[in-house]
This record gives structure tokens, sequence and C-alpha cells, in this order.
């Protein structure tokens, strides 16, 4: 297998690590569209050379990649390739749309060690150092390695080696410092190899010992460079960056694209690290007012990286059902470090109401990403999700009749047998059986969400809703109640009542669990009301009114024992009578 790299949309440069077979230029569309694209690509390829390709994916740096049979690419490889598959690319993103909402910019964060800070004078001409950083999640041995320098203005290059026992800890810095830097953090190593021109230069860390040559200073040893200032003979990636730093000033590389020499020094990049690598050295610095050097004994600084949490808000949580009223949904994504880089793509997704479409994608800022949910003229609820690449997160929305929502709980179940504990927010438990994942609601009413009940209320009205059926074979809603609650019902009586849309209806399958203090009902697909009809389902609790000379009126356990009461009382006053006169003859009174 050989390998082509198609080049049609960015320049770049060649990967840092070769990767024989594969030939190295590349194309960074945003991850968000990458898999279609990658198959409308395929697709297209397949056609032109007649066979099935043998590989098409997204390298660490997210850069397509595309694997040709051998014999295909020893015919077609060259510059006609080269374009043709660029029109094929601009062809497949234009068949999609050319959507450029689906794309993001790549996290841009390192997979190797990085040159993160240069100062080239401070107090004296020589007080100058460099600092390397490792932004993966293992130490690197560097002691095989060397660090390499060439002036602006020079031909020749100057190197240093790294010394027995060098490494860089996970996460972590190594400082590199002339002879006569006077910094109070200790160099990790120090030199008097060279002096860093305060004019421009350019500093290479090279994974071998070998001293560069013009021929090899933009090749695979070549870990990482950074050229700075002006001059005639810098080998930046991309541009230098400009202007050289003064004295007791340094350049220090971003954490993220958005990153200031300000959220660098004092802000949120501050504790991120320096793992910000665009390939363009004048894209990827910032200017320090004040030089900050770490060694290997240095805190370590996490980068950016994937999403590992989502969390999903809703403001308000309760919007009239009006077609007009919207809720603001917030999600906060983080990493392993904290917020995640800005423009992470977060999807949102309801199965009610408008988010623009039912789904949307959006970027963060600052770890936030944001998007506004619009009701429709039907009550109910909308379950809204946000997905961050594998992690995502759901709430709730409720497009409400006249009784407002009090308070709620939404939750991602897990297949099988799982219990969704809302008793804080609405003194409910909600329990699925079955292989289906759903999200599942549950809501409080502040007030009667219906007409007028057919029973005799406990004053307690919730709403249970799922957002998908699937792979469920049973709910079952318990309602806790408390004894002051049901003081005057009949405990034995409780029931579950559904709100249809017209009146209330008494559920098909409910009783009381008089031990555990709640009310149960049962929801299948055969029942009243059924599986699919728990799509924003207000339910009430209480019994049905005891008939009393016509009239209808709630009874008490008291009330039922009021006769039998009346009858004790009746037959112990007859006793006590019978006592006093037995005793009365027994002593001769009269």
């Amino acid at each position: 297998m050989q390998s082509v790299a198609i080049d049609g949309l960015s320049s770049g440069r060649s990967p840092v690590r070769p990767l024989p077979p594969l030939m190295g230029a590349r194309v960074r569309p945003q991850r968000v569209a990458a898999s279609g694209i990658a198959l409308r690509l395929a697709n297209i390829l397949d056609g032109y050379v007649g066979q099935r390709l043998r590989q098409v994916h997204y390298t660490r740096r997210h850069c397509l990649m595309i694997r040709l049979p051998r014999s295909i690419a020893r015919r077609t490889l060259g510059l006609g390739l080269g374009l043709l598959l660029s029109l094929l690319l601009a062809f497949a993103l234009a068949a999609d749309g050319w959507d450029k909402s689906a794309f993001a910019e790549p996290d841009g964060i390192a997979d190797h060690v990085v040159i993160s800070e240069v100062q080239t004078a401070g107090g004296t001409a020589n007080d100058e150092f460099i600092e390397l950083y490792n932004p993966t999640g293992s130490p690197i041995d560097i002691s095989s390695w060397s660090i390499q320098y060439r002036g602006g203005g020079a031909t020749t290059y100057s190197k240093k080696n790294f010394e027995s026992g060098n490494s860089i800890p996970a996460h972590g810095f190594f400082l590199i410092a002339h002879a006569d830097y006077d910094g109070s953090v200790t160099p990790d190593m120090s030199h008097s190899t060279f002096r860093l021109s305060a004019t421009g230069g350019t500093v290479f860390l090279v994974n071998d010992q070998t001293k560069l040559t013009e021929d090899t200073d933009g090749g695979p040893t070549v870990v990482d460079k950074v050229a700075y200032g002006t001059g005639d003979y810098l080998r930046p990636e991309g541009t230098a960056f400009t202007p050289a730093p003064l004295a007791s000033k340094s350049i220090e590389r971003k954490a993220q694209s958005t990153s200031t020499k300000e959220t660098m020094q004092m802000g949120d990049d501050a504790s991120r690290g320096n793992g910000y690598d665009s390939d363009n050295n004048g894209q990827d610095f910032v200017l320090r007012d004040t030089p900050n050097p770490q060694n290997s004994s240095s805190p370590t600084e996490i980068p950016f990286g994937p999403p590992t949490a989502v969390a999903l808000t809703a403001a308000p949580i309760s919007i009239p059902a009006d077609g007009i009223s919207t809720a603001t949904i917030t999600a906060t994504v983080q990493d392993a470090g904290g917020y995640v880089a800005d423009g992470t793509v977060v999807t949102f997704a309801t199965d009610l109401g408008i988010l623009g479409s039912k789904t949307t994608a959006k970027t963060t800022t600052s770890g936030v990403a944001t998007a506004t949910l619009t009701s429709v003229i039907t009550p109910g609820i909308a379950t809204v999700k946000a997905q961050s690449d594998a992690k995502s997160d759901a709430t709730a929305v409720f497009f409400s009749p006249p009784a407002p929502v009090e308070n709620f709980k939404t939750e991602e179940t897990s297949g099988g047998d799982y219990c969704v504990d809302a008793k804080p927010q609405a003194d409910t438990v909600v329990c699925k059986s079955g292989p289906g994942t759903p999200v599942i609601t549950v809501a409080k009413y502040t007030s009667n969400p219906g007409g007028v009940p057919s029973f005799s209320s406990i004053g307690k009205y919730i709403d249970v809703h799922i957002d998908s059926t699937s792979g469920v074979a049973e709910v079952e809603i318990r309602l806790y109640y408390s004894a002051d609650e049901i003081k005057e019902l009949v405990e034995e009586d409780l029931r579950l009542y559904w709100w249809n849309g017209t009146t209330w209806v008494q559920c098909s399958d409910s009783s009381a669990s008089i031990a555990e203090d709640y009310i149960w009902a049962k929801i299948r697909t055969g029942t009243t009301p059924n599986l699919n009809q728990l799509m924003g389902t207000p339910f009430g609790a209480g019994s049905p009114p005891v008939p009393v000379g016509g009239v209808i009126v709630p009874v008490s356990k008291l009330e039922l024992l009021a006769p039998w009461i009346g009858l004790a009382v009746v037959v112990s006053a007859i006793a006590v009578t019978l006592l006093i006169g037995g005793v009365r003859r027994a002593s001769g009174i009269r």
C-alpha cells in the first residue's frame, strides 16, 4: 500500500514523525464533518480508480489520509492526481452544501514535545533560556536528543546535546539556559554552546544528535522549531514570530488558538500548558511582558483535550406553550484540565420545539455553548440533549399549560432496570425495565395542570416524560405522600390518575404501597395510559370520593369507625351501670 494525503485546501508541511509508507501533505477538514466527507470522497474515488479504497482515515492531527492500492498510486502520483483529488474534495464538500458551520478549528494541540518559551536577553545579553513543554500524558526521554540554533544572519548551526537522564514529565516542562542566565528558576540543563541573537534566529528541537544542515533542518528528525525576529536565514514553521522580544521579555507558545498574552499571563489559559501548534510560528506565540521560565520540577499543566463531561441547563425551565416564548439552553463542557478549548463543537437536539431546527451545532467560548429553544403551541415537555464528542447530557423545558412547573429532574438511563430518584424535586421515583435507554424527566406542578379532578386529591400533581419507548418494557411511577396529605382520605383506596387532555382518568394498573407510603402506577403497552402516552403526561393522586346521602364527600378512617366507636361507648355505659347496681345490692345500699 501507498498513501496520498490531499493538499487541496491548505499547504502544511511534512508530519514531524515519518509515516512510512505514507506521503505527507495534509488537509484539515473539521472533525464535525469528517466521517461524512471522508466516506463521500471515498465513494467518488472508488469510481475513479475502479476498485475499493483500502483505507480512508484521519490522523491524530485531523488530517485526511487516503490509502490507495500500490499499483494505483504508482500510476497516478503527481501533480495531476493532486489537482484531481483537490477538485474531488471540493465536489464532495459542495455535495454537502458547503456548510461552513459544520466545520470548526481543529484543537491544534501537539502530540509531541514543543518549544514553549524563549527569552533572548534579560538583565544581561546572555541571560537567556529556552523552555520545552510536553503536552502528552507520558514522560518523554530526551537524553539522546539535541537543541540546535541558527542565527537569523548565520549560515551555520550550533548544537547542544541533552544529557543522560534528561526527560520531561507528562504535561511538564524542561528548562535550558545559558551559563549566564540569572533567573530564579533552576535550569534542567545549562550550556555555553551558543547565544541567542536579539534580532532574530531559529531554535530547533531535534530527536537525534546529528548537526543539522539546510537539507535536513525541515526533515523528520526535527520535532519542533521556532523562528523569531528577522534575518535572511530564518527557518520558520510558516512565518516567523515578530517582533523579536526585547530584553527581559519573551515569546511564549499559546495554550489554544484564541490565547492572548493577557489570558496566558492572568486568564483562563495561564495554567493550561503551551500545547497549541498550527505549524505557524507567527500565529502560535504571544509576546510576554514578564517571562515565566518553568523546569521539570514546576507544577504540571494539562493541555486542552477532548471533552470529559457535559452539563446542560435551561433557563427558564418552564415557558408558555405559545409558539414564541424562548428558553436559553446552556452546555458547559469540560476536559481533564478544566474548560475545553474555544471552538469545541457542541450539538444540540430536541424532540419538541425549535432550535433553529431539531438539531443545531454550536461552538464553545470559555467552555460554554448556548442555543435558543422556541416553544410550540401544544403543551408538553421538550427533552433537550447536548453532545460533544462522546460526552452528552440532557435537560427538559416545559411548554406549560396554566399551571407552571415548580421543580424537575432529567436523567439519562442505561439498559436494564433503572430508577430515576426525583424525590427531592417531585416526591417521585420512576423506574423503567427493558434494554432501552430513554431520557426520563419527572416534574412537579405548582397546582392542578388539568380540569376539575373527579377524585379526592392529595394536592400533588406531577409530570412524567420519556423521550423514547424503544426497548422499554414497563415504567413504574411511585408518588410518595405524608400522613398529613392523606388524613382526609382512605389510604387503601389511593390511586394515580392521569390527564388525557380532556378529563382525569384513573390509571388502569395502580394501587398504594401503604408500608412504604407511596402510590404506584405501572405503565405498559396495554395499560391506561400506555407507554406512548408518556410524552409529557400530568398525573394526580387521590382516592375515589365516597357517596353519603347522595352527596360526594371525602371520608377518613375515623369516620368509618364512628358507628362502632359509638356502640362500644353504649355497651361500656351499660356495663358500668350494671356493675354499680350489683355493688349497691351486695352492700345493702338502697
